[in-house]
């Protein structure tokens, strides 16, 4: 489920439309000279209608990171229960720059949740941390509501600027987002987790005798319905904590032979090519048969740091004692996530 909300500016009018909307985020300040004209009027509307209601900053290569964010607070008047966000769209504003805004705002901002606003350009091409302090707003125009393309968590899709900048949030009720604004645990997103399911329908995987080999995905189940699977390696995304459970079954294995299956964790390389390293592996899980055919299901639990944009990617190997051995085959595959962002 989601709700409807909306985000103004200097540019719309003291009187933009409520009807339908559930939250609205005003622009408060700009750099460490400009703020909002309309601002306490805009965020007076949004008060008096009982709707949720943020301010945020647009970071600017102009000034100094921290100096922005004391000059956001100081003219925000945010509320208790009132939203912050960081509106990252300027090049000259780096992602570190980015995250030491989120920070310093959540040192400073009293237990106020804080947002980071991006389009997809940036979050896929200037990220390098994926770190969105307590939930990513993320734009996408051209899609459909709630369907951004990127396979990160998002809280707040913002998807069209026609007739007004208009967002849908991962929240079931006006009531919920409250809540999880104000930090109430029950309404706080934070303390429960998500929840990803991928299989390989149509996919088959040859895994060579003495060879890791990455297991692909072909789809992914969301919002009751499946969907092509962008990454077809990737089963979790950093940072976060997880509990990761993959089915397998494998044809063709030899007699006596051992197969191995473990849980990988990349990181982009820094050589600006694109490619990912393996960093670290988990344990793995090594069940010996009689030969033919085997069915594995296990469980890994773990961290995924965000660093390299940090992934986990599901391997399978099998060795034969009597020699090199032969090809077997995956013809099934399924993994599914429980994850909390760290």
């Amino acid at each position: 489920m989601t709700i409807k909300g909306i985000d103004v500016s200097g540019y719309q009018s003291e009187t933009y439309p409520l009807d339908g909307f559930d939250f609205v985020i005003v622009k408060a300040t700009e750099g460490t000279s400009y703020v909002n004209p309309r601002h306490a009027a805009q965020v007076r509307r949004a008060r008096d209608h009982n709707r949720v209601v943020g301010h945020y900053h647009y970071l600017s290569s102009g000034s100094g990171i921290a100096a922005q964010m004391d000059y956001f607070l100081d003219h925000a008047g945010a509320r208790e229960g009132e939203v912050l966000a960081v509106d990252w769209e300027e090049s000259g504003v780096s992602s570190d720059e980015k995250d030491s805004a989120i920070r310093r705002l959540k040192d400073k901002a009293g237990g106020r949740k804080v947002l980071l606003y991006c389009n997809t350009n940036f979050w896929l091409n200037h990220d390098t941390s994926s770190f969105a302090g307590d939930g990513l707003w993320i734009a996408h125009y051209g899609v459909g509501a709630g369907k951004p393309g990127i396979k990160d968590p998002w809280l707040i899709h913002q998807y069209t600027d026609d007739p007004i900048d208009t967002n849908v949030a991962r929240f079931d009720s006006r009531s919920d987002m409250a809540a999880w604004a104000a930090g109430d645990a029950a309404g706080d997103e934070e303390e429960r987790p998500r929840r990803n399911l991928y299989d390989a329908q149509g996919l088959t995987r040859t895994v060579p005798a003495r060879a890791w080999t990455t297991v692909r995905f072909s789809r992914r189940y969301e919002d009751g319905d499946w969907t092509e699977k962008s990454d077809p390696t990737g089963i979790v995304y950093g940072p976060c904590h997880y509990s990761a459970s993959l089915g397998l079954r494998v044809t063709g294995l030899p007699r006596g032979a051992e197969l191995r299956v473990r849980l990988a964790n990349y990181r982009e390389k820094d050589d600006g090519s694109g490619d990912f390293e393996r960093t670290v592996a988990m344990p793995s899980h090594s069940p010996v048969q009689a030969g033919g055919d085997l069915h594995v299901v296990h469980t890994w639990t773990g961290y995924v740091p965000g660093a390299g944009r940090g992934r986990l990617r599901a391997e399978v190997r099998h060795d034969h004692e009597g020699g090199e051995g032969e090809s077997v085959t995956i013809d099934f595959a399924r993994a599914e996530t429980l994850y909390w962002p760290a």
